[in-house]
């Protein structure tokens, strides 16, 4: 399952891609500045406006009963972690803060 999930700009999207958080692409128009995507998301068509260039997370190939079908299963998970990590970083001031006296 993991390999039909992709990182695609807004102006590669194309009907019947599955957005990461949003639902199923039914149809896309385009604009002189934006790609406006219908989405059926809870038995509600709504439409959202991309930017050619924004990055979005989509699955490939896949029929979809739920928007929480895939994001439940334990690959999903993993896959997603690997791809937004965080660091945590301490920072000077902390520390300073953290050996600075006790106030009278």
């Amino acid at each position: 399952m993991t390999e039909n999930l992709k990182q695609v700009k807004a102006k590669d999207l194309k009907a019947g891609n599955y957005l990461i958080n949003l639902g199923q692409v039914h149809q896309i128009d385009k604009d002189s500045d934006y790609y406006h995507v219908l989405i059926t998301k809870h038995n509600e068509k709504q439409v959202y406006k991309f930017l050619p260039g924004e990055e979005l997370l989509i699955f490939e190939h896949v029929i979809a009963d739920g928007p929480m079908e895939f994001l439940l299963s334990s690959g999903i998970k993993d896959t997603m972690k690997s791809m937004f990590t965080t660091i945590r970083v301490e920072t000077e001031v902390k520390n300073q803060q953290q050996n600075r006296p006790e106030p009278d």
